[in-house]
């Protein structure tokens, strides 16, 4: 049976809507974090980021993986926009883009979107946020029950629905950059989350997932 599968133009419109989308929640809704790459590095290069357990060089491989990763995010609207710049950067695909490959990389577009939005509005809503950028509260609700991580586990389907649409080796360095980047914050978010709220946050983690939700009790904070 043909699978349908969505035309360039379509693919380029959803594209469009993608980076506009985080452009909206970067410059109109912007979340404080004080374990944002850039804000670790500057604290450090403060003084006063002793507790974030990192060498300035740990810091500056994690900073360059930012950059990278957010410059090669940008390799799929070269592609809709300047297809001969695109051609001549020779970002040439690892495999055969089939119809399955864009449906489900525009699938994973608007659920990362949708994902990453949702919450950011969740975090605008009912977090309360120190003047470092911690936030006081603990929040469980909303997108939250089913990822203690909504944000980063929507900008990476993003990221592999940019990589299903276009899978160059330049997009898949880009990707790994990111999960590298990720899951060192996951891990410090989640470690200064368990000094600030302790039982409560482990109770939280026990029922829901890093990435997703739970199906069994586990581990609160080691994955």
């Amino acid at each position: 049976m043909d699978i349908w599968e969505p035309g360039p133009g379509l693919i380029c419109l959803l594209l469009a809507a993608t980076y506009g989308l985080q452009a909206v929640q970067v410059g109109l809704l912007p979340v404080p974090s004080s374990f944002s790459t850039f804000s670790l590095l500057r604290r450090r290069l403060r003084g006063d980021g002793a507790s974030c357990g990192l060498s300035l060089a740990r810091l500056t491989i994690l900073a360059a993986c930012a950059v990278g990763s957010f410059l090669a995010a940008f390799i799929p609207l070269v592609g809709c926009l300047r297809p001969r710049l695109y051609a001549a950067f020779l970002f040439l695909p690892l495999f055969a883009v089939s119809a399955f490959c864009r449906l489900f990389g525009c699938l994973l577009l608007v659920v990362g979107s949708v994902m990453s939005l949702a919450a950011v509005l969740t975090l605008r809503r009912g977090a309360r946020f120190d003047a470092s950028g911690e936030s006081e509260v603990l929040i469980t609700a909303g997108i939250f029950r089913l990822s203690r991580h909504p944000v980063l586990v929507g900008l990476g389907l993003i990221y592999l629905g940019f990589f299903g649409l276009m899978p160059s080796l330049a997009l898949a360095a880009g990707l790994l950059l990111f999960l590298v980047n990720a899951r060192v914050r996951m891990e410090l978010e989640e470690a200064e989350f368990s000094r600030r709220f302790g039982q409560d946050y482990h109770g939280y983690a026990a029922k829901v997932g890093r990435l997703g939700p739970r199906f069994f009790q586990g581990p609160s904070t080691k994955e």
